[in-house]
């Protein structure tokens, strides 16, 4: 009797990495489920977060062990492929898995799907996956031959943001700020802050990660600032948050594409320069402030920016609609589609 396929998905997440990777990851997966009755397994690194997320979310959790060299972690990944019969091994890493473990992997009719990998193992995978960043024009495409795909449509979010109603609250304004799972940076407190420098004319909602650390901090920065708002945190429905909000302070990363793909008007913070270059795609789209890495940015600049959009109405519309030209929540149906036509699964 022939085994049973399954579809692999190589991803991490924590408090340190943030939970971006495995927030879209799971989106895949969840379409996959609704195509085919295949399962999902995925290979993590553990952290308690991150599997909760997703067991939770009813799919197995495969732990990597811990290697003590690359070629160790290669057979494993490989060993697993064989194993659990894989038809499929997406790959959402930022680690040192060689190139050559993708040819590897693929000799045994295993399809390789790789997603925002700017490493060189790109050039070895069937499928490369891409939001509409400049840096995939600069890197090296010469030596791939599988099939590389750049764009709106391909950009992953929850399935939650998938046909929603956008209706801010105009008479009492909403400023969210909302800056991922984990906030490494604590760009929520910067955020905050700068807040705190505009007139009290509107009212705030923070919503912190489920692997946000210290909620309590925060809850006395709000009192001391005397910000008019609340404080939320782990919210399952982040789009029914998202679609009545005026604007939003956001990180660069997966929150700032669903708000996005909403029609939310926001003003960006990036955590690195690769995140910084990837987000000016927004600014130049129309469709946010983008303030650059949050390193350079003074704290009146960014009230400035959020001030901009609290006073020009006329602005926020014109963000939100071309937001919503661009974005239709579909990217993790689509790369799922794509992955199982590839594997042969549909």
């Amino acid at each position: 009797m022939t085994a049973r396929k399954s579809i692999l998905i190589r991803c991490d997440g924590s408090h340190k990495l943030g939970l971006g990777h495995v927030i879209r990851c799971l989106a895949v997966a969840r379409q996959i489920k609704l195509l085919v009755d295949l399962p999902v397994i995925f290979l993590s690194r553990y952290d308690p977060v991150a599997a909760r997320l997703i067991k939770n979310s009813g799919f197995t959790f495969h732990p990597v062990p811990s290697f003590c060299t690359p070629t160790e972690y290669q057979e494993w990944i490989e060993r697993c492929a064989c194993d659990l019969h894989a038809a499929s091994l997406i790959l959402d890493v930022r680690d040192q898995l060689p190139r050559l473990a993708l040819g590897q992997i693929r000799s045994h009719d295993v399809v390789v799907a790789t997603i925002d990998d700017p490493s060189e193992r790109r050039l070895e995978a069937d499928l490369a996956f891409y939001p509409p960043v400049p840096q995939v024009d600069e890197l090296p495409w010469t030596r791939f031959t599988g099939r590389l795909m750049v764009g709106w449509e391909f950009v992953i979010l929850r399935d939650q943001f998938q046909q929603r109603t956008y209706q801010p609250c105009l008479s009492d304004p909403i400023v969210l700020v909302t800056m991922g799972g984990s906030d490494p940076a604590g760009l929520t407190s910067m955020a905050l802050d700068a807040l705190g420098l505009l007139k009290n004319d509107f009212h705030v909602r923070v919503v912190l990660g489920p692997a946000y650390r210290d909620s309590e901090a925060i809850r006395r920065q709000v009192d001391l600032l005397a910000l008019r708002g609340e404080i939320l945190q782990g919210v399952e429905d982040m789009a029914s948050i998202m679609e009545r909000t005026t604007l939003a302070v956001s990180s660069f990363g997966c929150t700032a594409y669903e708000l996005a793909c909403i029609g939310v008007p926001q003003v960006i913070l990036s955590l690195t320069r690769d995140h910084a270059r990837a987000a000016g795609v927004f600014e130049r789209e129309g469709i946010a402030i983008h303030m650059g890495q949050y390193t350079d940015v003074q704290l009146d600049a960014l009230a400035a920016g959020v001030e901009r959009l609290l006073r020009d109405p006329a602005l926020r519309e014109r963000m939100s609609k071309k937001a919503r030209s661009l974005l239709d929540g579909q990217g993790a149906k689509n790369i799922a589609q794509i992955v199982l036509k590839e594997a042969g699964c549909l």
